[in-house]
């Protein structure tokens, strides 16, 4: 019957541990003790159980229940607050799991043993770490081959690898992850082979660093590293003997020779770890009559079976599991043996040579384990047998790294989501260099995906899909779909944000909650005194305009992962539109970036200069700004020590895109510093400031630096800023030879300072490059991930321009600007090649040297390409950006001007007789404005929702105070319209000079554009039509102002090549 739990046997006193009172009164070394006394009474039993009488039957069974009492007792110990406690409950199940088999106890338990080890691998000393790696080894062994230890596996194994390969770790748990990653590998990988690849290669990489160097010498090693060196090795030589014959070959070349010379290593025992080695892979390499011919036959006997090891293969086996299991190895042969085989054989049957082009199928994998050492794997019902799979999002599990990209289908015309993983293996002696990369896994299809997040322990996904007009939350880990709910049929909320603006999906420090940014349930609004029969339904309702449309009162909602509950968090301001929200350290508060209604919403999408401020939210709904009220705030980032958050700050109204602020907000001071300040006037070469969003993992390991890209001059980079001194280096490569370097470094993510960096330039499409953050002073090594499919034979320089004293800009002089020009290197016929004038939008944004497929499009059908960087483009200073305020119409019109004659006359390959210009937005205004100031100066015109009349679009566009800033005017919510006003900004607007326009015009707009009415090009389309101009209309309905749905995209590519086809 079951014992008592309230103490010590023999006592009815509550038990005390480690001065704190609890329902064991054992101490821990009682604990180990007692536990080894129930195993070795119980494995004395086990052989004459069945023969027993009742009596002695109900003895064993008391004995296993206060066994697994004890049990239950150290795995409840390993979250003990006391590293002691926790270091002895390890012992305890170590020498537990090693004398016993306790399959179906911890088959019911294997997923809490799980969890607490990895805690103790991911929070543990060394030597704890140690024990935890060697206590999951003995796991899996006892788990065996089945779903049970390859989900496990699946679990533990990305912690383990991180373990191995981080230099910075003890190397006595280094050493113990090594046997351990090798142990596991072998009980229980999955079939398809793909972790056993993946092991090979990263014990591969730490017991290479062993390997002779070019000159021929071994490398002097690092204390401790022989050791983990032959740890590595032995497990890799372990996992060796389950490799098909056509790897094996490989193996062979690659590795002997290099073994050879490691036999004379000064460390003895790898030495012998060496020979051994050597000896297994020729054993290997040759036919199975020779194979045993120099090996002398061991005997091993465990109670009166025996087992004979009679190959390097069988030793290599034996040893491997005697390393794990020690003095209990062979009481597991015995009892197992048992179970699973009632004729027991007394010789391991030979294995058979290794079948080509058979990677581990179950039938194999049963036969190899079975003939090696079939007693150690668990009943043969258990063998039944299972990429942690991102455009510029990118996830991390272990050295692998998951990539999710976008892609135009124009069959389906949309745009399909797919993933694909990467292996990245450090080296092992020096972390911060890459020694390799394997070859990436299939792109898999990832339809439906609104948001997507991994947990940072335990690496669950956590994915808001889409799907038959619900929101769904999915939560999947390594067993698959975990959990599901439907927000939708939930009804807290509205939809999920999942725009870049407000939108987040993040997990908490203890992985059961998550939290996200949704509109808040209309049903919520309905106020005491509106009619239940929505009467009031017709009542307008502001939202944050184009491209948010019906995104109007955002709330941050949680989830309770344990309970399948979600919250909406209260307490935030009524007149503040939270989004952007994180957990602050410790999870029990959310810091969040709200946007300031004011009297009513203005555009906020390509808008960083709208009221905003940081805040921070506790669960019980108390809120506090941790920032001022009269600035503008974006992006915030927690560093991984969780003391400092860095965010971006910038000025309310004036220029809509400016040059920004990093700031520095230490949480526990609550003091606020600038880390980077705006930079007015860049000087050559040195950083021009902050322009764009930062990625959402931006921080070094050690807190200390912070990455970012941004626009410089023509090109955009790759910076890092030190937050000690300030100073901010560029990671790029050297600009020395241009048409061999990249002109765009977008920072996608770095995770324990690996970089991951999307790279192009206008002949190469994006690639992916990756390198770990250097030392201070040092030169990055990069390393690229895969070349590009497609390559594009095209030439493109760099064109610097300063303009001429009659068009500076007295109050802003000495400003200078630039241009990309892209021509194909082989043109489509031999005559001069006609010229496309691609000018950006914004005003504030940059055409950096990077890839455009509008731009390749046109130069692959024969046109050059000038892209021009007019002052007021970010990149150039702030001081650049605002020279342009109050000069649209005029600076910007002659520095656009300026860089195509620069071009004429820098290239005689162009024409100047066949000229073109393109635009959209502001980009279209530009493009309407030269062909009707210079009319016999253009031959085609082709403009995307460009903005015509100034005056007219004052009361339509959603950013009305840019209308006022633009041309130099004041702007304040309670302006109201004036004669003066109105004449000035149809002054600056092109439709002042649609009578002198002559060159034929293509119109693009969209239907539902908010930012610039599409009537705007409509009024143009008027005046050109009762003109008899030659120009044509393309009306895009459901587009808005970006134009950005795939089959208009197409649309508009295809009629403005045609266009420009007609008319050059």
């Amino acid at each position: 019957m079951p014992r008592s739990k309230k103490g010590k046997r023999g006592s009815g006193k509550p038990g005390i541990r480690n001065g704190v009172k609890g329902e064991s009164g054992a101490s821990d070394d009682e604990l180990t003790s007692d536990i080894l006394s129930h195993c070795s009474s119980a494995s004395e039993t086990a052989s004459v159980l069945e023969e027993g009488t009742g009596a002695e039957q109900v003895d064993e069974l008391t004995a296993q229940e206060e066994t697994e009492d004890k049990l239950k007792q150290c795995i409840d110990n390993l979250t003990d607050k006391s590293a002691k406690t926790r270091l002895a409950a390890l012992e305890s199940l170590r020498q537990a799991f090693s004398s016993r088999v306790l399959y179906d106890f911890l088959t019911e338990r294997r997923l809490t043993v799980s969890d607490c080890l990895e805690r103790n691998l991911k929070k543990g000393g060394g030597e704890e770490q140690a024990a935890a790696a060697t206590v999951f080894a003995l796991l899996c062994i006892q788990l065996g081959g089945g779903d049970e230890a390859e989900e496990g596996f699946k679990m533990l194994r990305p912690v383990l690898t991180a373990l191995l390969i981080d230099n910075t770790a003890s190397i006595v748990a280094r050493q113990s992850c090594a046997r351990a990653l090798g142990m596991c590998c072998y009980v229980s990988t999955a079939e398809e082979g793909e972790d056993l690849v993946k092991s090979l290669a990263l014990l591969e990489s730490i017991f290479m660093s062993s390997y002779p160097n070019r000159e021929g010498t071994l490398p002097t090693p690092k204390p401790g590293c022989p050791g983990l060196h032959m740890a590595a090795l032995q497990a890799w030589s372990l996992l060796v003997t389950l490799c098909p014959a056509s790897r094996l070959t490989v193996l062979l070349d690659l590795h002997l020779p290099k073994l050879q010379a490691c036999l004379q290593s000064n460390d003895v025992n790898y030495r012998i770890a060496v020979g051994e080695t050597i000896a297994l892979l020729v054993e290997l390499g040759r036919d199975i009559d020779e194979q045993n011919e120099d090996f002398t036959v061991e005997k091993i006997r465990f109670g009166v079976e025996s087992v004979y090891i009679d190959a390097w293969m069988r030793r290599r086996i034996y040893d491997a599991f005697k390393e794990i299991l020690e003095s209990g190895v062979r009481h597991h042969l015995q009892v197992r043996k048992k179970r699973v085989q009632p004729t027991t054989e007394r010789h391991l049957r030979p294995r058979s040579p290794p079948h080509p082009g058979r990677y581990r199928q179950k039938q194999q994998d049963l036969t190899i384990r079975e003939d090696c050492f079939e007693s150690l794997k668990l009943d043969l019902k258990l063998l039944n047998s299972k990429k942690i799979c991102e455009s510029s999002e990118i996830l991390f599990r272990g050295p692998e790294r998951e990539l999710e990209w976008s892609q135009s289908d124009l069959v389906r015309g949309s745009r399909l989501r797919y993933s694909q993983q990467w292996t990245v293996i450090a080296d092992a002696d020096d972390h911060r260099r890459i020694r390799t990369v394997l070859p990436p896994g299939s792109c898999a299809p990832a339809s439906g995906e609104l948001l997507s997040g991994r947990s940072p322990i335990r690496g669950q996904r956590a994915v808001v899909r889409e799907t038959g007009g619900h929101q769904l939350l999915e939560i999947w880990d390594c067993n698959g779909l975990r959990m599901c709910l439907n927000l939708t049929a939930l009804n807290k909320h509205g939809r999920v944000y999942d725009d870049a603006q407000f939108g987040c999906l993040s997990w908490s420090e203890c992985e059961n909650k998550l939290l996200y940014v949704a509109e808040r349930s209309k049903n919520t609004s309905i106020g005491k005194h509106e009619s239940a029969n929505g009467k009031d339904r017709s009542v307008y309702c502001e939202d944050w305009g184009e491209a948010l449309t019906n995104k109007s009162s955002p709330v941050i909602c949680v989830v309770n992962l344990q309970s399948g509950t979600v919250a909406v968090l209260q307490g935030v301001l009524p007149d503040i539109s939270p989004g952007q929200a994180l957990w602050a350290p410790g999870s029990q508060s959310v810091l969040f970036v709200g946007w300031c209604h004011e009297p009513f919403r203005l555009g906020l999408k390509f808008c960083s200069n709208r009221r905003s401020a940081l805040f921070k939210l506790d669960l019980d709904g108390y809120c506090e700004c941790l920032s001022g009220y009269d600035l503008s705030v974006s992006c915030p980032r927690l560093s991984p020590d969780g003391s400092t958050l860095i965010y971006l700050q910038g000025q309310v109204f004036g220029p809509h895109n400016q040059c920004l602020s990093l700031q520095m907000l230490d949480l526990k001071s609550g003091k606020t510093s600038t880390l980077l300040d705006v930079v007015n006037r860049p000087q050559a070469g040195e950083c021009a400031g902050v322009y764009e969003a930062l990625p959402a993992c931006c921080w070094s390991a050690d807190s200390q630096r912070v990455l970012f890209s941004s626009a410089r001059r023509n090109w955009k980079d790759l910076f890092v800023v030190d937050r000690r001194s300030k100073k901010v280096s560029s990671l790029s490569d050297s600009l020395s030879d241009v048409p061999r370097v990249y002109g765009s470094w977008k920072l996608l993510t770095v995770q324990r300072d690996l970089m991951v960096v999307c790279c192009s330039s206008p002949n190469t499409p994006p690639t992916l490059r990756v390198g770990f953050l250097p030392s201070a002073g040092e030169a990055v090594t990069w390393r690229t991930l895969q070349q590009p499919v497609l390559t594009f034979d095209f030439h493109w320089t760099i064109l610097d321009i300063s303009p001429p004293p009659e068009e500076e800009n007295t109050d802003y002089s000495a400003l200078d600007f630039g241009a990309v020009l892209v021509k194909p290197t082989h043109p489509v016929h031999d005559a001069s090649l006609p010229l496309v004038v691609f000018i950006h939008g914004g005003p504030h944004s940059q055409f950096p040297a990077e890839w455009n497929a509008t731009t390749a499009g046109l130069a692959k059908l024969g046109f050059a390409v000038l892209m021009v960087n007019y002052r007021g483009s970010t990149g150039f200073g702030q001081d650049s950006i605002l020279s342009l305020i109050g000069q649209i119409g005029s600076q910007d019109v002659k520095d656009v001007q300026r860089a195509v004659l620069t071009a004429l006359q820098s290239d005689l390959t162009l024409d100047s007789k066949r000229l073109a210009v393109i635009g959209g937005s502001h980009g279209g205004f530009l493009s309407c404005h030269l062909v009707g100031q210079y009319p016999d100066f253009y031959r085609a015109c082709a403009a995307r929702n460009p903005v015509i009349n100034a005056a007219t679009l004052l009361g339509t566009s959603d950013i009305v105070d840019w209308r006022y800033t633009s041309v130099g005017l004041q702007y304040s919510y309670d302006r109201i319209p004036t004669a003066e006003a109105l004449a000035v900004m149809l002054e600056k607007s092109p439709i002042t000079h649609a009578a002198q326009i002559k060159a034929p015009v293509l119109l693009m707009l969209g239907g539902r554009d908010r930012r610039v009415s599409p009537h705007q090009g409509l009024e143009l389309y008027k005046a050109l039509k009762s003109r008899a101009s030659p120009v044509r209309l393309l009306w895009f309905a459901e587009d808005g102002h970006s134009l950005s749905r795939v089959d208009t995209q197409a649309d508009c590519f295809l009629n403005t090549v045609l266009w420009l086809h007609q008319h050059l």
